[in-house]
C-alpha cells in the first residue's frame, strides 16, 4: 500500500512539474509575442510625455531677431544654380514677415520647391545650411486624400489603450517650440481639399505671424505656436482653377507669390550654370572642326527669345499649363549640345551643319509635335545671315502656337 502511495505521489509530482514547464513555456511565448507591443507602448508613452513637457513651456513671444536678408538668400540660391528676380524674393520676405503663410504659385519647372526649402535663410545665417536643412524646415507633399488627422493629429486606439498622435503641422510647430525656429513646407497644395484638411487651423493660420494656438486631439494643453513658425505651400498653376474656387477668406490665409521664369538675363545664367560643361565641350568640338564656337551663343540667345515669346502667348491666353519652365530650357540646351557633338563627330568640318532638335517638354505633347530649330551651325556664316535663316522657323513656330490656341479656344 505504501509503495502504491509513493508511486502516486511521484506521478503527481511529475505531472505538476510537467504543467509548470508547460505554463512557463506559454508565459515565455506570450511575453515574446507581446514584447514588441509593450516596447511600442513604452515608446508612445515616452513620446506623449515629451510632448506634454513641451506644451507646458510658456509661449516665446519674441519674433525674428533681425530683418530678412534677401541678399544672403539670393547668394545661396545662385550658388546652387537657382536664379530668381530680386522682386520675387523681396515679396516672399515681406509676406513671410507679415502674414506667416504663403503659397508659391507658378508653372512647373521654375524652382518653387527649391525656393521654398531655402526661404528660412531670410532669417537665419548657417554656412552649412544645405547639410542642416532638416533642422529648419520639414517638407511634406499634399495628396488627394489629405485630411485633418494627418495635418493636426488624432487619437489612436489599439484595443488596449488610446493615445494621441500629432500630425505633420503639429510636429513642425512642436519642433519650433523646442528649437526656436522651424518651418513647414507643403508641396503640391493643389492636390488637397484645403477647406477640409485645414478645418481646425482656419483661425490659427490667420494669426500665425502673431503667435497662434491650437489643440492636438488627446492633449489637454494647447500648442502655443512661436511667432517664428511659418507655413509655406506650393502649387502648379496648371491647377490654379481649383485654387480659384476657394473662398476669399481661405485665399487670404494662403497669400500667393507668383513664381514664373525669370528674365532672359537670369535664365542665361541658369543655362551657363547647368549646361556649362556640355557647352564648353561642344564649343571645343566646333573649334576643332574649324567652325566658330560663338555661333552656339547666338543660337541660345535666339532660343531664349523664342521661349520668352511662348511664355508671353501662354500668359496672354491663360494657358499656363503650356508654359515652358527654366528646367525645360536647360533640358533643351543639354540635349541639343549632345546632338551637335554626335553629328559633328561624323564630319570633317562644321561647315553647313543643320540640326533639328525636338522640343522635349510638355509642349511636345500639348502643341501636337511643335518643335524648335535650335541649331543650324555654319562655320563661315555671319551672325546676321544666321538670324535671317532663323526667321522662317521662328515665325512658323509662333503661327503654330497661335493656330493651336485658336483650335482649342484659348
Amino acid at each position: 500500500m505504501a509503495g502504491e502511495l509513493s508511486r502516486t505521489k511521484e506521478d503527481l509530482a511529475a505531472q505538476l512539474e510537467s504543467q509548470r514547464v508547460a505554463h512557463q513555456t506559454q508565459i515565455k511565448e506570450l511575453e515574446k509575442r507581446f514584447e514588441p507591443m509593450l516596447k511600442h507602448l513604452d515608446a508612445r508613452n515616452a513620446e506623449v510625455a515629451k510632448i506634454e513637457r513641451i506644451l507646458e513651456r510658456p509661449r516665446m513671444d519674441c519674433g525674428f531677431k533681425a530683418a530678412p536678408e534677401v541678399a544672403r538668400l539670393r547668394s545661396v540660391l545662385e550658388s546652387s544654380g537657382l536664379f530668381f528676380e530680386t522682386s520675387v524674393l523681396e515679396e516672399c520676405a515681406d509676406d513671410l514677415l507679415q502674414d506667416g503663410v504663403i503659397t508659391l504659385a507658378g508653372p512647373p519647372g521654375n524652382g518653387k520647391s527649391q525656393l521654398a526649402m531655402h526661404l528660412p535663410l531670410l532669417f537665419i545665417d548657417d554656412r552649412d545650411y544645405t547639410a542642416n536643412v532638416k533642422e529648419y524646415i520639414t517638407w511634406v507633399e499634399a495628396h488627394s486624400g489629405l485630411n485633418e488627422s494627418e495635418i493636426v493629429g488624432y487619437e489612436e486606439d489599439n484595443g488596449v489603450v488610446r493615445y494621441p498622435v500629432p500630425g505633420f503641422f503639429s510636429k513642425a510647430a512642436l519642433k519650433c517650440i523646442e528649437s526656436g525656429f522651424h518651418w513647414l513646407f507643403m508641396d503640391e497644395l493643389n492636390h488637397a481639399d484645403v477647406k477640409n484638411a485645414f478645418g481646425t487651423l482656419y483661425n490659427p493660420l490667420r494669426n500665425l505671424a502673431k503667435g497662434a494656438s491650437f489643440k492636438i486631439p488627446g492633449f489637454h494643453r494647447e500648442v502655443n505656436v512661436p511667432r517664428t513658425f511659418r507655413l509655406i505651400t506650393a502649387m502648379n498653376t496648371a491647377d490654379e482653377r481649383y485654387f480659384a474656387d476657394f473662398t476669399s477668406s481661405i485665399r487670404t490665409r494662403f497669400r500667393q507669390v507668383r513664381i514664373m521664369a525669370p528674365g532672359i538675363e537670369l535664365e542665361r545664367k541658369a543655362v551657363e550654370f547647368h549646361c556649362g560643361p556640355v557647352l564648353a565641350s561642344v564649343r571645343r568640338v566646333i573649334s576643332d572642326k574649324k567652325g566658330e564656337p560663338e555661333l552656339i551663343t547666338d543660337e541660345i540667345e535666339m532660343l531664349l527669345d523664342t521661349l520668352a515669346d511662348i511664355r508671353r502667348i501662354s500668359e496672354e491666353r491663360t494657358a499656363l499649363d503650356y508654359y515652358p519652365g527654366v528646367s525645360d530650357t536647360i533640358g533643351i540646351v543639354n540635349a541639343a549640345c549632345r546632338k551637335v557633338e554626335r553629328d559633328l563627330s561624323k564630319r570633317s568640318t562644321a561647315e553647313k551643319i543643320q540640326i533639328h532638335v525636338p522640343f522635349e517638354s510638355r509642349l511636345a505633347k500639348s502643341f501636337d509635335g511643335v518643335s524648335l530649330m535650335l541649331h543650324s551651325l555654319e562655320c563661315l556664316t555671319a551672325s546676321d545671315k544666321l538670324k535671317k535663316n532663323y526667321a522662317g522657323p521662328y515665325d512658323k513656330l509662333k503661327r503654330q502656337l497661335d493656330d493651336y490656341g485658336n483650335n482649342i479656344g484659348l
